[in-house]
C-alpha cells in the first residue's frame, strides 16, 4: 500500500484508485483522494469518477472543481458521458442552477457551444 505524507496528515491510496488505472490520471494528491472519497460515498458510476479526475479544475476559472455538472441531467436521460459534463467549480456550478443553463451558456461563450451541442443531441434523441 502507498502512503502519501503532508505535514502531519497521512493519506492512504484507496482502492478506488487502482481499480481506474488507464484513465490518465497518474498522481495522487490530496485532491484526487478527496475526489474519491466523494465518489465512494455518493456511489457514483465509474465513468464520473473517471471523468472528474481527468478534469478536476473549473474550466472557468481554474479552481477545483466541485462535481461535473450533467448538462442534461440523468433524470431527463442524461448520460456520466464526458460530452456530457461541465467541470466547475462550487462558485459557477451554484451560477448554472440560479441563472438556467442556456442563460450561463449565453453568459459564458466558452462553454456555450458544448452546451448547445449536448442539448442538440438530447432533444434530437441522440443522447
Amino acid at each position: 500500500m502507498c502512503v502519501l505524507f503532508r505535514r502531519t496528515t497521512v493519506y492512504r491510496i484507496t482502492p478506488v484508485f487502482n481499480q481506474i488505472r488507464g484513465c490518465g490520471v497518474r498522481k495522487q494528491n490530496p485532491i484526487t483522494e478527496r475526489i474519491l472519497r466523494i465518489c465512494k460515498r455518493r456511489g457514483y458510476s465509474k465513468q464520473y469518477t473517471v471523468n472528474w479526475l481527468r478534469a478536476c479544475r473549473c474550466i472557468l476559472c481554474g479552481k477545483e472543481s466541485a462535481p461535473p455538472h450533467h448538462i442534461v441531467s440523468r433524470e431527463a436521460g442524461g448520460s456520466d458521458d464526458n460530452s456530457n459534463l461541465l467541470s466547475l467549480c462550487s462558485i459557477h456550478h451554484n451560477e448554472i442552477g440560479q441563472i438556467g443553463i442556456k442563460n450561463f451558456a449565453n453568459k459564458y461563450l466558452l462553454v456555450g457551444y458544448r452546451i448547445a451541442v449536448a442539448m442538440d443531441k438530447k432533444e434530437a434523441g441522440l443522447s
